[in-house]
């Protein structure tokens, strides 16, 4: 293992791959390492481990764990026989002039205990032997006409920026908001709360202000569902589809009527304004209802401000991608209806109400309205997809020492409700998937629209019963293209095919 030392850090770090070799028991954590320009990366786990010499100096540290720390140190390797080294004294690292990966980064915390008092300075000062507890460490600035190649250790991450483009439809109201509390209100909220009740995980809102204080905003749902009214008035086809999808909601429990619209005095109660939005491209959902979390009366608060929000636990888009594109066999399914799999705590369930015309019943008067709400997590509220992947992460640990390898998958291969992942063999594939299958059905819910490259894993798949992505074609030179957190992929030879 190579480490390097850098005063200016607030805290040490440790590559995913040296922790994996060290066998370090790796545990969740919520923070973002800022960098030079602005620049920030999501940091999700960490581990605590000793630091020693092998003689009297020893240290227990926490490092925060990132995929990679900085490139090779020396960028280029150089002759020692030229500097005039003294021969005498031990060095920390003594092939210090090979470029070598970077495994550790020891930050300010430790710093200056690692350092002792000696120095010894060669070539004008430009070179600083620094002795330390585990020998010299060798520092200053060599001439080398043949690099012109510098590192900087953290750089803005224009590629991970360009990429949230492709799915900026699919995150409506769940896009990244760290929670300015340090100790994550939010998940604290969600140890304390979450239940396992009739088959599905139950978790409540973390509130950070007095929700009783909550404006109901009826006045804006009510002015926008006269809207959506006329709007039904001319087009029945939208509302056939749309009331269609409300009353299945009703008869899989995901929504429930109130029929008692007084404000109670114990609970918050919030009307959310909803639209559709339509999305010709999808094989399963042409059209989704969307409701509105951050719509407020003049001069309130929304919703969304009454409610902390969470950390982002999705792992690095980038580095999923192209995690992904390593594996022999690609492997992606999705969560049916994920969010609506979660049930709501009762009595936070009337911050989530919403009006409906009653067209159905009701052709004279076009603004009478049914009040319903919901009884699960639904799409929009700011913090409804950190308590997705919290009821999730907390559901797979059960299983990690039974189906290991099903669980890391969905740990560090899931991005909301997508499963991005692959294997190196169709017999791994299958075992990965047959057991994320059986975790996720025992938390109610689904894995759907099973896709890979490999054909053989596909019939395998319609076989074992999973349900396989409806674009797939039995004529392997047929596989059509398919997406990939929003980028077109052509699966049969696993190459990006649309970039824009």
């Amino acid at each position: 293992m190579t480490a390097i030392l850098d005063s200016g850090s607030q805290q040490s770090l440790c590559s995913f791959q040296a922790a994996n070799v060290l066998g370090l028991k790796k545990q969740d954590f919520c923070a973002t390492i800022a960098g030079v320009s602005g620049s920030c990366f999501s940091v999700r786990k960490r581990v605590s481990t000793e630091i020693s010499n092998g003689d009297s100096f020893k240290r227990k540290l926490n490092f925060l764990l990132v995929p990679e720390i900085t490139g090779c140190v020396p960028t280029q390797p150089f002759d020692l026989t030229k500097m005039n080294l003294p021969q005498n004294i031990t060095y920390a690292d003594a092939e210090f002039n090979i470029p070598k990966r970077i495994d550790i980064l020891l930050g300010g915390e430790i710093f200056y205990e690692l350092l002792k008092n000696k120095q010894i300075k060669l070539h004008d000062n430009s070179i600083i032997l620094q002795d330390s507890v585990f020998g010299y460490i060798v520092t200053g600035s060599i001439q080398n006409d043949q690099s012109s190649y510098y590192f900087c250790n953290f750089i803005q991450d224009q590629v991970d920026k360009n990429l949230t483009k492709f799915w900026d439809l699919e995150a409506i109201g769940i896009k990244e908001k760290f929670s300015s509390n340090p100790n994550d209100q939010a998940m604290q909220h969600f140890k304390s709360s979450v239940r396992f009740n009739s088959g599905r995980y139950e978790v409540g809102f973390p509130w950070k202000r007095d929700k009783q204080e909550l404006n109901d905003n009826f006045s804006v749902a009510e002015n926008r569902g006269k809207s959506l009214a006329k709007r039904f008035i001319r087009d029945p086809t939208l509302f056939k589809h749309y009331f269609e999808i409300l009353k299945e909601y009703e008869s899989q429990g995901v929504i429930e009527r109130v029929f008692q619209t007084e404000k109670p005095t114990d609970r918050a109660v919030f009307y959310l304004p909803h639209q559709a939005v339509f999305c010709q491209e999808s094989l399963t959902t042409k059209m989704r209802i969307v409701f509105d979390a951050s719509s407020h009366e003049d001069g309130q608060l929304a919703l969304n401000e009454y409610i902390w929000p969470g950390a982002n636990l999705n792992p690095n888009i980038f580095h999923l991608l192209i995690y992904f594109r390593l594996n022999t066999i690609a492997i992606t399914t999705d969560i049916e209806r994920a969010f609506l799999q979660i049930s709501l705590r009762d009595e936070d369930r009337d911050a989530v109400r919403f009006l409906f015309p009653e067209l159905e019943s009701n052709q004279t008067n076009p603004y009478k309205f049914q009040v319903y709400r919901f009884k699960r997590v639904m799409f929009g509220v700011n913090v409804s997809p950190f308590l997705l992947s919290a009821a999730i992460k907390y559901h797979i640990e059960k299983y990690r020492e039974q189906y290991p390898a099903a669980t890391e998958m969905r740990d560090t291969c899931l991005y909301v409700d997508d499963v991005i992942s692959g294997a190196e063999n169709i017999s791994q594939a299958l075992k990965l998937s047959k057991d994320a299958d059986t975790i996720m059905k025992s938390a109610s819910m689904t894995l759907r629209k099973w896709n890979s490259n490999n054909q053989t894993l596909m019939r395998t798949w319609k076989g074992e019963g999973l349900e396989i992505h409806p674009r797939h074609s039995e004529d392997s030179a047929q596989i059509p293209l398919s997406k990939v957190l929003g980028i077109h992929h052509g699966m049969s030879s696993m190459t990006i095919s649309q970039l824009m």
